[in-house]
Order: structure tokens, then sequence, then C-alpha cells
């Protein structure tokens, strides 16, 4: 059995089919950390922790100002539910989080929106949200056979003419997942793109090809490949692979999760 470096190659360009920005620097260049893997002669990529895998996910549910509920146990099969909003972090929890949407500049009652997460791994959310900073969130809850969720919370720099209270000067990534797809939502400013490890050669399967994967994660010019149950951290952006498999079952298309969070002040 010989050595060999996982190099995963992909072309990173202003903006994909998706709509995701570029996450190239002035030369269009990402910077990928290999990881060191066993080679054997049939040419699968196996080694530690290649081939295990975990079907760990997130939990999920949100309910907005305007009355609009998300989660899987409230959207009815073939729906599909996505908003943004914008707003203050007015509380934030170990696992939840609430945006105050009446603006710095309007007179208004309260509008608020609560966010409820969980995940194996995840940080305790007042670690990543500064309560006080100003964000956009953009949420998404599709049937269409599983449930699939995505959330993006990144800081507002200027709301309706005021700096956000948290001195970002940019938007900043500090919370996101997918749960049943492994696509990030475009606020995000990341990419996630699964990598085969040819783990279940000859398997039986009913649609897809059933295997494992490893999920590429970048973020501006640093990418890395990271396998099932197995966190890593990229330019301040700590990454946890919670599944990524096809089983080969007929209709079981949804076996893909990951979270991405920044702890305050990286």
């Amino acid at each position: 059995m010989n050595r060999a470096l996982l190099v995963v190659l992909f072309a990173v360009t202003a903006c994909n089919a998706d709509g995701l920005p570029g996450l190239g620097g002035g030369d269009g260049g990402l910077l990928l950390v290999p990881i060191d893997l066993a080679r054997p002669d049939d040419g699968t990529i196996v080694g530690p922790h290649q081939c295990v895998e975990t079907h760990d996910g997130v939990t999920f549910s949100a309910k907005g100002y305007d009355g609009k509920v998300f989660s899987c146990a409230d959207l009815p099969r073939g729906d599909q539910s996505a908003v943004e909003y914008q707003g203050e972090i007015s509380a934030v929890t170990s696992t939840s989080f609430t945006i105050d949407s009446c603006g710095p500049a309007a007179d208004c009652i309260s509008m608020l929106s609560t966010f409820t997460v969980s995940a194996p791994g995840l940080p305790s959310l007042d670690l990543l949200l500064p309560r006080g900073g100003f964000v956009t969130v953009q949420v998404k809850v599709a049937q269409p056979f599983g449930c699939t969720s995505q959330l993006a919370v990144v800081s507002l720099p200027v709301w309706e003419g005021t700096r956000d209270p948290a001195a970002t000067v940019s938007p900043t990534l500090y919370l996101a997942f997918s749960d049943g797809v492994p696509e990030p939502l475009p606020d995000a400013q990341i990419l996630v793109q699964p990598q085969p490890l040819h783990c279940k050669t000859n398997a039986p399967s009913c649609g897809a090809i059933a295997d494992d994967f490893a999920l590429m994660f970048a973020i501006d010019d640093v990418g890395q490949p990271v396998t099932m149950g197995q966190t890593v951290t990229l330019d301040g952006v700590s990454f946890r692979n919670l599944r990524s498999l096809v089983s080969g079952a007929c209709d079981d298309d949804f076996n893909w999760g990951w979270w991405a969070a920044r702890f305050r002040g990286v």
C-alpha cells in the first residue's frame, strides 16, 4: 500500500451557477490543505476516519415576526419556505437567538424573530453571536420527500444608515448550516463540495451510486476536505461534517449535514 496526498481541484470564478460569490483572492487562487491518505491498489481512497459513517444532523426551528414558521414538522410535503430577515440580535442563549427587525431609524414596536439551532459539536450560540450586533439571517426549509433546512447568519455592517455596534466593516459569517443538502445558502459566502471516497465499491443502489463522501469546505482562499464526524478550522471558521453519504436506498437522498461557526472576535 503506497501513500498519496488527496488533492482536490475545482475552478474558482467570480460567481458560480448557484450565485455564490467567488472565493478567490486577487489572483483567483485557492489554497488547498492536503490530507494524507492511504491509497490501496484498487484505487479507493481510505485512511483514518475516511470510511467511518456518522448520521448526525441539525435540529432547527424558527418563527418570524411576520408569523412565518420554519421547521420540518410544520412544512407540508412538497412545499418550501425561504426568507431573509435583517435585525439586531436582542437575545442569545446556548441554543437560540432572537433578532429585532424594527430598524434603528424606525419608530416601531419590536419585531421579533426567534431561531433555535442545535447539532453535535456546535458551540454555544452565545459564544458566536454578538448581542446588539446587526445581522442578516437567511433561512430555507423544503420538504420534497425528506426535509431539508438551511441557515446563514452574517453580520450587517450598516443598517438604515447606522453602523453595526459589533464594529464589522464587511459581511462576516457567524453561523451557517445545511441539513439534507450539501449546498450552503448564498449569504454564507462559503463553498461546500462533496468528494467521493469510494468506500462502497459494487454496493447495490437504487438511483445514485452508494458511497461515502468527504466535504470540501472553502472560505476565502483556503479549502480542506473533511470526513464524517470531523471538524476543521479554516480562516477562523470551524466546519464540521455531520454526515455525507449516499445509502443506495430508493429516495434516500438527504444524508447530508454540516455546520460552520465563527467564535466572536475571531
